[in-house]
């Protein structure tokens, strides 16, 4: 299959007149380049071309602004395979000079993250799995295992459950929130059982099955589409007639109306705003990590241009870096961003109730009354 190598120039009002000149006159302007890698094919496509879309919407929305440099995207798909994120790197920065990497899940940044440290190129990914932010130069956007299973715990702790059965995929970030998700609810006292799928299965009646003499009050899937909705499907078809909830997996579902009276925790959760400009914009709702490809795109324009304010020209990659690891807030198309000491950069974990089709924000008390508890 062939790469996808897709070019972006985000044009910046022409006439506008570069603030460092000493004359006021107009100049051209530097261009950054920023090299992303995204799934755009392979079994987390549709997550990738969610992330794609956001970044092109930060790029659209830079079109009239005085900014001091010109942004250029240049995006490779890795086809979700480690060896092919590590190839797209080499093409972005080898062949296109990119300055700055965006990158998706935890498989991929950790493939990437040694080599764009050895290259001192700044790079922000999206991983629950955080030895990718090792190097100064690195940053994850994303909210963490630490207060997404901390919520989803007392959740379900708050019902009354005390025995779970986790459906975990195997892969990096989802057995990073099932190890935090296991220890947290082990505190509280609640027995944990978790069985491991490959990305590659598609109909686990095994795995459910290995739960029948379990009998859990509750389930917790810790994966993402196309298995997250067979999952389920085979939980139901048991008879079971418990909670099945998740960090984030119901987010991603197309009609949530089959799942009425469900619950989760989720982070990265777009804006109301946000959700509006997209939908004018690409005449489809927003979903799943948009937002997430939105924020990456525009703090690394705001890293360069906080910078190049300050030092009179185009910083280099580690400087921009350097500007966005002090950034201490910012309201992005995720709602309030926190900035933590590892570089590590959160919105709130939330907990989301789905009725009428829709999932609104809750509180562990409303959960409690909507279920009867």
């Amino acid at each position: 299959m062939k790469n996808i190598i897709l070019s972006i120039a985000a044009v910046i009002v022409c006439t506008a007149i570069f603030a460092f000149g000493a004359d006021n006159a107009p100049v051209k302007k530097d261009v950054v380049k920023v090299g992303a890698i995204l799934s755009l094919t392979g079994d987390m496509q549709l997550y990738g071309g969610q992330l794609r879309d956001g970044m092109l919407l930060c790029l659209k929305d830079q079109e009239g602004r005085n900014n001091h440099f010109q942004y250029k995207l240049d995006i490779e798909d890795d086809m979700f395979f480690a060896r092919q994120a590590v190839l797209a790197y080499r093409r972005l920065t080898q062949l296109n000079g990119s300055e700055a990497i965006l990158s998706n899940w935890a498989g991929m940044a950790n493939a990437i993250a040694p080599i764009a440290a050895h290259d001192n190129k700044m790079a922000i990914y999206i991983s629950w799995f955080d030895s990718v932010t090792k190097d100064k130069l690195a940053f994850i956007d994303c909210t963490q295992p630490v207060p997404q299973a901390g919520l989803l715990v007392q959740a379900i702790h708050g019902l009354g459950v005390k025995k779970v059965a986790v459906v975990c995929l195997v892969q990096q970030g989802s057995l990073a929130m099932e190890k935090e998700f296991t220890a947290r609810a082990n505190d509280l006292g609640m027995e944990v059982k978790t069985v491991k799928y490959n990305p590659d299965e598609i109909d686990f009646r095994a795995h459910v099955m290995k739960f029948y003499d379990y009998h859990p009050d509750a389930y917790v899937i810790l994966g993402f589409e196309p298995g997250f909705e067979i999952i389920i499907r085979r939980i139901r078809e048991t008879g079971y007639k418990g909670p099945i909830t998740s960090v984030e997996g119901y987010c991603f579902a197309d009609n949530l109306k089959p799942y009425n009276g469900s619950f989760f925790v989720e982070g990265n959760q777009p804006t109301e705003e946000f959700k509006n400009r997209f939908l004018s914009f690409y005449k489809r709702p927003a979903q799943g990590y948009a937002g997430l490809g939105y924020d990456m795109m525009a703090l690394t324009i705001l890293s360069y241009e906080k910078a190049g304010e300050k030092l009179g020209r185009k910083p280099t990659t580690a400087e921009a870096a350097t500007e966005l690891s002090t950034m201490k807030e910012y309201s992005g198309a995720t709602g309030p961003l926190s900035f933590g000491a590892n570089r590590v950069i959160q919105s709130a974990a939330v907990l989301e109730y789905i009725e009428d089709g829709k999932n609104v924000h809750v509180t562990i008390d409303e959960l409690k009354k909507k279920l009867g508890k």
